[in-house]
């Protein structure tokens, strides 16, 4: 009977044409295989593979009933790895070898052409319609198609500036890198076993068993030391385990022992009940436990992996159960048979088809982006997936070359199309600050004399306000020059640890040094007017009397107003205006995470925010020359409203666009304040 072809572990999907040229003879009289073993097509994978896809799908939509729900991909991880050995296993019992150039061609034909597909599209939605740009799209593209996007996100995430990375449209590709890293290894590593044990195959499931031990060891260490996200997450030899477990499985189910007990009817029960424990296991695992808890990595993922077994075990039943017949059903084994395009495209397209630009609800436009992820997924089977796996056929040079030349100019594009900068947001220069004080952070252009000298003390929307404050200087005639004064990740309040978005954070050492080092920089230079855009980090949790608190509070807010007065006695010293700005509500999450929503942090809580600046507002009203700004008010008043991601692409920072703007509002507020503001320009949309 022949063997199914997997092509991934989202879509292991059968393949019933073998590339020409891609097997390797071998005389059966010199062979003597030592298991009869094959894989029929198995509608049973269509419709779990289906399943588990729908919820990606609503999880990246935003649905929170699965809180583990990124689990899935683990699952597809197992999948993968079984199919990928038991396809191993057939080639070796019927010739007694394994052809390493015929695997990997395999491999080539069935994931390469999709995902430069993919790739390229992801290039032209960014030059289109300004979808993912920023500073890293470009190398995120690029580690895609190189299939090490995981590690490129597992050393991203470790400082401030990570936090607020644009969401990348190919950071799915994290887990296609892994797979891909696993179809490049494992054949070789089935070849050596097998000639170091003289050829008893069973000896490479022993040795993937001892690896994907070793590797659950390696996750759990790392998830000890250094939490869930990050390297324990992307890392190849932290979640090498997973599809491991899947390889020890068809090992464990290719030993004659097993096929007969399940083939008997002890067997067949053992599998109809198994599945509906797995289901179980599942639901318990998905539902009661997200990703920052430490039982993922410390036997959850163990846990997954066995009820992923157990389904293995009922899809292959003689007499499927209740469970796999309820997975057969038609939809279920179509979207499964998509799955790789689905997974592929589907990234990019949510993040074209927002709410923003098409202004759907929740579940309307979860309907308009799985339809058009349909689309995109028909196409790529029909017009790139179908003819490179059956009807392209070639020399495995020439088609090595054909998919060379097609990756090298796929990553020309990439190099070359224009990217948008608008929605980003790049604060690595600001985090590697190790000292408040940055003099002449915007000087007037061409030598002028500034109408006003102005300093900037804050957090890192300091940072993101400068370039906006470069480019008034260069269209108005009346310019300032500005001296900054900030810390990013830095509270109004005294330093020290933070609960920000469900991490305890420390604070840097420029924040450290920002009040103590203030008097120093107000005597160094003679001001006309002071911008205070501190507070923002005051949302988070703080460690007050022993208990976590925070704006809202009566023990936070009676904490915090000394501080607030001090603060505003050290900037009233020098005797001129003082605009304090409000804190803007804010949406943020960590773009590294794959199962990241704003919804999910208090941090984001609008109360928390109005609380605060109810606190601005009672300690600084009075204050002769103090103003404070109502940012909220204003960015209200922008086109689009106050998450318009033309003005703040992370939900935070003000893009390029959105800086430019808030200098328009504000540089004329300081200009009437001090001598020369008759000279002010025009305030521009929303001031």
């Amino acid at each position: 009977m022949g063997a199914t072809q997997p092509a991934t572990e989202l879509d292991p999907s059968p393949s019933s044409a073998a590339p020409p040229g891609g097997d390797v003879r071998v005389d059966r009289a010199e062979v003597r295989p030592r298991l009869d073993l094959s894989l029929p097509h198995v509608d049973g994978f269509d419709g779990f593979r289906g399943l588990f896809l729908i919820i990606i799908l609503l999880g990246h939509h935003g649905w929170q009933r699965v809180p583990g729900g990124f689990l899935t991909v683990s699952t597809f991880f197992t999948l993968s790895g079984y199919l990928i050995a038991t396809l191993t296993l057939v080639e070796w019992g019927r010739t007694g070898r394994v052809s390493l150039a015929r695997f990997w061609e395999r491999r080539a034909r069935r994931l390469l052409p999709a995902a430069f597909a993919a790739v390229a599209f992801v290039a032209v939605l960014e030059w289109r319609f300004g979808v993912g740009g920023g500073p890293r799209f470009r190398g995120d593209l690029l580690s895609a198609l190189g299939y090490v996007a995981n590690w490129r996100m597992a050393s991203s995430g470790t400082d401030y500036a990570a936090n607020f990375l644009m969401e990348s449209p190919v950071q799915h590709f994290w887990s296609l890198a892994i797979e891909e890293q696993f179809y490049l290894t494992f054949p070789l590593l089935f070849v050596g076993v097998v000639w170091a044990a003289r050829r008893r195959w069973a000896a490479v499931g022993v040795v993937c068993g001892v690896l994907a031990a070793a590797s659950y060891a390696a996750a759990w260490a790392s998830s000890a030391r250094y939490g869930n996200r990050g390297i324990t997450y992307y890392a190849t030899y932290t979640r090498a385990s997973e599809i491991l477990a899947g390889v020890t499985l068809a090992f464990v189910l290719a030993t004659p022992r097993v096929r007969r007990f399940l083939a008997s009817e002890p067997g067949v029960r053992f599998a109809a009940w198994g599945a509906v424990v797995a289901m179980a296991g599942y639901a318990w695992l998905f539902t009661s436990f997200g990703l920052d808890d430490p039982f993922m990595f410390r036997g959850g993922t163990i846990i997954n992996a066995l009820c992923t077994a157990l389904i293995v075990v009922a899809c292959l039943s003689p007499r499927p159960g209740l469970v796999v017949r309820g997975m057969c059903v038609a939809p279920l084994r179509l979207i499964g048979l998509a799955t790789y395009g689905v997974y592929l495209f589907h990234l990019p397209i949510y993040m074209l088809l927002d709410g923003e630009r098409t202004g759907l609800g929740f579940w309307p436009l979860f309907a308009v982006r799985a339809a058009a992820t349909a689309v995109a997924a028909v196409a790529s089977y029909h017009l790139i997936e179908s003819p490179f796996r059956f009807r392209l056929r070639m020399p495995r040079p020439r088609l090595a070359l054909a998919l060379g030349v097609l990756g090298a100019l796929v990553a020309l594009f990439v190099a070359t199309v224009p990217v948008s900068t608008a929605h980003t947001v790049d604060l690595a220069g600001a985090s590697e600050q190790d000292h408040p004080l940055v003099r002449d952070a915007v000087v007037p252009v061409d030598g002028a004399e500034p109408a006003a000298r102005v300093l900037l003390v804050g957090d890192s929307m300091t940072w993101t306000m400068l370039g906006g404050l470069e480019r008034w200087n260069q269209d108005n005639d009346a310019q300032v020059h500005v001296d900054a004064h900030f810390a990013v990740a830095c509270p109004l309040a005294e330093p020290g640890p933070l609960r920000f978005l469900g991490q305890i954070e420390e604070p840097y050492e420029s924040c450290r040094r920002l009040r103590p080092e203030l008097p120093d920089t107000l005597a160094g230079a003679d001001y006309d007017a002071i911008v205070v855009t501190l507070g923002g980090k005051d949302v988070s949790d703080r460690e007050v009397e022993g208990a976590w608190r925070h704006p809202g509070d009566p023990v936070f807010d009676e904490w915090l107003r000394p501080q607030i007065r001090e603060l505003a006695d050290v900037v009233a010293t020098e005797g001129v205006p003082v605009f304090w700005s409000e804190v803007a509500h804010v949406r943020m999450a960590r773009p590294n995470d794959p199962t990241s929503d704003w919804r999910d942090y208090p941090d984001n809580d609008p109360a928390r925010v109005d609380r605060l600046n109810e606190l601005l507002r009672e300690e600084l009203e009075g204050r002769p020359g103090f103003t404070v700004l109502p940012v909220d008010q204003w960015l209200h008043g922008l086109p689009g409203g106050e998450f318009n991601r033309e003005y703040r692409g992370d939900g935070v920072h003000f893009t390029e666009k959105g800086s430019e703007a808030f200098a328009g509002w504000l540089v004329p507020q300081i200009l009437a304040a001090v001598d020369g503001g008759s000279a002010a320009g025009p305030e521009v949309a929303g001031g």
